[in-house]
């Protein structure tokens, strides 16, 4: 893991963190376990790094990558790992956003499909926003 300043950018930190699938053909049982470790540690990273500094941690973007060709397990484990954190915290508030590009739109379809199934009305998770611009 490596960690810069943002720069010009609005937000306190960028952490670059180098996740690369072990094999070239992964079975899907390890692709689900390589993404819960690649969320679980960033977030952990960040969130211990902001204890250690005056830093309040309060969101978390993941920029989604577009060589996986299991989009589903992709959409699914990233999701739902990330709500594993989020209640693992309990008392932290923290705003998670995934950042799809406009040309991943069967990836764009895999998160909303996942988030619409774990959404219930009064738990915060399913705001999904889809600029086109």
């Amino acid at each position: 893991m490596a960690e810069t300043t943002a720069g010009k950018l609005d937000c306190k930190k960028i952490l670059f963190v180098n996740w690369s699938l072990s094999t070239p053909v992964m079975d899907e049982h390890s692709l689900r376990e390589s993404i819960r470790t690649f969320i679980s540690k960033s977030i952990q990273y960040c969130l211990n790094g902001s204890q250690k500094s005056a830093l309040t941690m309060q969101a978390i973007a993941f920029a989604v990558l577009d060589s996986c060709d299991h989009e589903r397990v992709l959409a699914e484990e990233m999701i739902n790992e990330a709500r594993r954190q989020v209640d693992l915290l309990n008392s932290v508030s923290l705003m998670i956003s995934f950042v799809i590009l406009p040309d991943q739109e069967t990836l764009y379809q895999q998160f909303r499909s996942t988030i619409q199934n774990i959404q219930t009305k009064n738990d915060g998770i399913g705001v999904l926003f889809y600029p086109t611009s």
